[in-house]
C-alpha cells in the first residue's frame, strides 16, 4: 500500500462524516448532475473513486443500477454503510489499479474530488473514457486543490485561510501536511484547473466537453462555502 492509499485508509470515517452531512444537501447535487442523466433508470452508472460512496448513493435514490469502486477497504466499508443508512443498493468494490470492467460497460462515469491524485492524469481519464458506451457521458467534480503550492505567496494566504476556518468551526484535518506533502508529487498541482482539463479533453477526439465553474454556492452549506473558499469546484462533463 502507498502512501496515498494509507492516508485514505487512515481518512475514511472522518471524511465519511464529512459526507453525511452533505445529504442535508443532496437536493442540491442532484440539480447540478440532472441534466447530464441517462433518460432510462435501466442505464448503468459507475462511481470512480466513491469513498464513502456519496454520489452512488445520490444515482442509486434516483433509481439508477449503480456500481462503485474505490481504492480503500475502509472507504467501501463506510460506503456500504451509508448506502444502508439511506436504505439504497450499491454494488461496491474495491479496487487496484485496473479497473475490472469491460470497455463499453457504462452509460455514465461520474467521479468526485479524485483526478487531482492522478500520477498519470492522462492515462487514467482516457481509461475512465474507454468504458463508457457509445452515447455515453462522463461527469466528474474536481477544484484545484493543491493549487497554492505554485507559489509562496498563495501558499501563505492559503494557511491564514486555514487559520480563519478553524475559528470558525470548519473542519481542518489533523494529518492535512501529509497530503500537502504528497501534493508535491502530483502532475496537475502544477496545472491550473480547469483549463488543463478542457485542453485536455479538447485535444481528444471526443463529443465537446462542457465545463462548469464556481461551484461552491450551489452544493455547500455556508460553512463549506467558507471552508473551500480557496477551493471552487468545478465540473466536466465528456460525451462519447
Amino acid at each position: 500500500m502507498n502512501n496515498v492509499d494509507s492516508y485514505w485508509e487512515e481518512r475514511a470515517e472522518s471524511y465519511s462524516e464529512q459526507n453525511k452531512n452533505q445529504f442535508d444537501r443532496k437536493e442540491k447535487w442532484k440539480s447540478v448532475l440532472n441534466k447530464y442523466l441517462p433518460e432510462g433508470k435501466d442505464a448503468k452508472i459507475l462511481d470512480i473513486g466513491t469513498g464513502p460512496g456519496f454520489l452512488a448513493i445520490l444515482m442509486a435514490q434516483e433509481g439508477y443500477n449503480v456500481s462503485a469502486v474505490d481504492r480503500s477497504g475502509q472507504m467501501i466499508y463506510h460506503a456500504v454503510k451509508n448506502a444502508q443508512d439511506e436504505n439504497v443498493y450499491v454494488d461496491f468494490k474495491v479496487v487496484g489499479d485496473e479497473l475490472p470492467f469491460e470497455d463499453g460497460s457504462f452509460d455514465m462515469i461520474l467521479s468526485r474530488d479524485v483526478v487531482w491524485m492522478q500520477k498519470e492524469p492522462e492515462k487514467t481519464l482516457e481509461a475512465w473514457y474507454r468504458l463508457l458506451k457509445k452515447g455515453g457521458t462522463m461527469v466528474y467534480f474536481d477544484a484545484d486543490w493543491y493549487g497554492y503550492l505554485r507559489d509562496d505567496e498563495s501558499k501563505k494566504g492559503y494557511k491564514e485561510h486555514r487559520k480563519t476556518v478553524e475559528k470558525n468551526n470548519g473542519f481542518v484535518y489533523s494529518k492535512a501536511n501529509e497530503m500537502e506533502q504528497m501534493a508535491q508529487d502530483f502532475p496537475l498541482t502544477y496545472h491550473p484547473r480547469p483549463q488543463w482539463d478542457v485542453d485536455f479533453w479538447n485535444s481528444l477526439s471526443t463529443d465537446g466537453v462542457l465545463c462548469e465553474t464556481k461551484l461552491n454556492s450551489c452544493i455547500y452549506s455556508k460553512l463549506e462555502q467558507l471552508q473551500y473558499e480557496k477551493n471552487q469546484e468545478f465540473l466536466i462533463c465528456v460525451k462519447k
